[in-house]
């Protein structure tokens, strides 16, 4: 599930929150709490090191 989540950060510009929901999280809060216990970086911030590479 974290790959998928990753994926979806990197690769998509969907809303966080549609993401989460997508993965069958109940909220974005859960979502974020589990991403962020999983990689120690929270889901906005994973998404960003991919949005600024090559700025």
């Amino acid at each position: 599930m974290i790959d998928e989540a990753k994926r979806a950060l990197q690769f998509s510009a969907r809303p966080i929150k549609e993401i989460a929901y997508d993965l069958s999280f109940s909220t974005p809060e859960q979502f974020s709490h589990f991403f962020k216990k999983n990689t120690q970086i929270a889901p906005v911030d994973y998404r960003n090191m991919f949005v600024n590479i090559g700025r």
